[in-house]
């Protein structure tokens, strides 16, 4: 999740977390790492429960974008549409292994 998203929606104080660590880079910034789970995730109107998601805190404004990985992903069937530029998720019929 980015950092805008992170420090709007208070999401580090609300979901428990999973993991947490530290990098720190050559300038000596350390940036924090945490893990935990969303308890439901909305795409259109399919639902997934207790989704895994990760976000920075400490050098805000680094992350500017939000990603759906594959975590997400793997609950999909994605159809590109190359002509079009387009990407479709699909929800899968049976639970992805």
């Amino acid at each position: 999740m980015d950092d805008d998203f992170v420090a709007s929606s208070g999401m580090d104080r609300q979901i428990k977390l999973t993991d947490e660590a530290s990098l720190t880079d050559s300038f000596g910034n350390t940036i924090k790492i945490k893990k935990g789970n969303i308890p439901k995730l909305m795409i259109g109107n399919l639902s997934r429960l207790d989704v895994p998601v990760g976000f920075f805190t400490g050098a805000n404004g680094t992350q500017k974008m939000s990603i759906m990985g594959c975590e997400v992903l793997r609950h999909f069937n994605l159809i590109f549409d190359i002509s079009q530029s387009d990407l479709y998720l699909a929800a899968r019929t049976a639970p992805p292994r």
